[in-house]
Formats: C-alpha cells, structure tokens, sequence
C-alpha cells in the first residue's frame, strides 16, 4: 500500500483470470484468508468488491450453482 496524502494505491496478492478453470487453485491458495476481493466482468466492466473471513469459503458459495442460478451474486 502507497500513502501519498490521502492517495491511495493496492496491489493485489493474488489474481486469477479464469474462476473456472482455476477454481481448485482459488479453493487451495485462499483457504482460511481473510481479506478484501474483486471480482470483474470483462465483457461488461462491472466490478463487485466483498470481504470474507475466509475467502476460500466465500468463494466456494459464490460458484456454487444454485447460487448463480438465484442471481443473488454477480
């Protein structure tokens, strides 16, 4: 993180293209993280930021199917 008066600049510890294909790294890499996420739709350029006490876990709901089949999430 870069303090420059109130400026401020984050550089993510991880990221990750595809969360499909790389859902099993996601799971693994991130299992009992807490932290801040994004998720970006490059096709539309929305942005959905969320914070978990472990993100593995957050993300495990988020792809779960009948979960984005409710459309309660991005």
């Amino acid at each position: 993180m870069k303090n420059n008066n109130s400026n401020f600049s984050f550089v993510p510890a991880a990221t990750y293209e595809d969360l499909v294909q790389n859902k099993g790294k996601i799971l693994k890499e991130n299992k009992g993280k807490s932290g801040i996420y994004m998720f970006k739709n490059l096709i539309t350029g929305q942005v959905y930021i969320g914070s978990a006490q472990d993100i593995s876990k957050r993300y495990s709901e988020y792809s779960r199917i009948s979960s984005l089949k409710m459309g309660s999430y991005m």
